[in-house]
């Protein structure tokens, strides 16, 4: 069983690019270009924007190098409890959550 793990929410402002990106999944996508995916964990809106990333970076046993996977959530209560679960098997929880401040 894995212990419990606690998170700090980091703060990424800016990124080596000149674009305005209207969303924060655009913004994700921009800035994770080297990820598996970036998946919206649930549907955002204007009055509730999906700004906390929760970037999964576990390399699988059987693998050199794994891709990032990032979900994007709208509250930090919820991106925490996402990066609390596990990614699957072989997962050693280097997980982390960044806000995304466009």
């Amino acid at each position: 069983m894995h212990a419990q793990a606690t998170y700090t929410i980091k703060k990424w402002r800016r990124h080596n690019c000149k674009r305005n990106h209207r969303t924060h999944t655009t913004l994700a996508k921009c800035m994770f270009r080297r990820a598996w995916y970036v998946n919206e964990g649930e549907f955002g809106s204007p009055a509730k924007p999906l700004k906390y990333a929760v970037v999964f970076r576990c390399i699988k046993r059987h693998e050199n190098y794994t891709p990032p996977r990032v979900t994007l959530w709208a509250s930090p209560e919820t991106a925490r409890l996402k990066a609390s679960t596990y990614c699957g098997g072989g997962c050693y929880n280097n997980h982390e959550i960044i806000e995304l401040e466009k």
